[in-house]
């Protein structure tokens, strides 16, 4: 099987989609822990974990496959993540423990998976799924990989869901007749699907808040030169608001506490305020940063 890039490189009316996998979950509120990430060494994505102030970065996976779309449970002691294997390019969602153990594979080997989101009790995952690419849905399964189910169609495509704090709700970015993403909310069961946004842009959901009321996404603005920026929309569609200025922000994850946003920033780690009014580069790091989850702290 050739290799398969979730989000294509595209130009559709009002937005460029670039080839970066940008994960989408949900905040947990809490205290805040460590970030996790994922940046490409030598050709090959693997995973990372931070202190917020840029000190004891740690390595979590190594090897030939790529691990990228670190997302953490929300008691903070695991992290699960998309494994793409070299040669066939078959994607698949592990997961492994904060110090980077007792690793384990969730999904089968007849589906493609990708951008795992947890749900707030820690039993089940969301994510992008497959059997026909590059055709997808949103599934949730439990930990031990039974209980698959298929909430959306997959004649379209669909993709980055995103668990709502309460637990109530899954976001994701629905491709319609247009060719353009648009946010999209729905009951848990699958039931209720109802569209966010109604835009000539294409969005793609990154995170909620901690306290549920807002929805991250990022887009990238014709008039930016299609560099992508980060925004936030309430569940029902109203109050968007644009975050980052020129930034080329390509993820985003809310801190437990609220008061701050980690961001992939010209593939750097950086942090801003949720207000979007000051950033400040994760010193120590690295490149080539893929996406990033801020973990919660009991």
């Amino acid at each position: 099987m050739p290799r398969f890039r979730w989000i294509p490189s595209m130009l559709v009316a009002g937005c460029l989609l670039v080839t970066l996998p940008w994960p989408a979950r949900g905040a947990f509120s809490g205290r805040n822990g460590l970030l996790a990430y994922s940046r490409q060494v030598h050709g090959v994505d693997h995973l990372f974990v931070i202190q917020p102030k840029g000190t004891a970065r740690r390595q979590l996976t190594a090897g030939r496959t790529s691990d990228t779309d670190a997302a953490w449970s929300p008691d903070g002691s695991l992290i699960a993540f998309t494994r793409r294997y070299p040669g066939t390019g078959h994607r698949a969602i592990f997961v492994i423990d904060a110090s980077g153990a007792a690793l384990r594979r969730i999904t089968p080997r007849t589906l493609e998976a990708a951008e795992p989101a947890w749900a707030p009790g820690g039993k089940r995952l969301a994510f992008a799924c497959s059997r026909n690419l590059p055709r997808s849905a949103i599934c949730v399964s439990r930990l031990d990989g039974t209980g698959l189910q298929v909430l959306t169609g997959s004649a379209n495509r669909n993709l980055k869901p995103a668990w709502s704090p309460d637990g109530s709700t899954i976001a994701y970015s629905h491709r319609d007749a247009t060719q353009r993403f648009q946010v999209w909310v729905m009951n848990v069961n699958g039931s209720n699907k109802r569209q966010v946004t109604h835009t000539k842009a294409s969005e793609l959901v990154a995170d909620w808040s901690p306290d549920g009321s807002r929805i991250l996404m990022t887009c990238a603005i014709p008039r930016n030169g299609y560099e992508p920026d980060l925004f936030a929309v309430r569940p029902d569609g109203s109050n968007m608001q644009r975050l980052t200025h020129d930034a080329y922000t390509t993820a985003a994850a809310w801190s437990p506490n609220g008061g701050r946003i980690a961001i992939v920033r010209k593939h750097h780690l950086a942090l801003m305020t949720a207000s979007g009014d000051a950033f400040w580069q994760v010193q120590g790091a690295g490149t080539n940063v893929l996406d990033v989850d801020w973990q919660r702290r009991p």
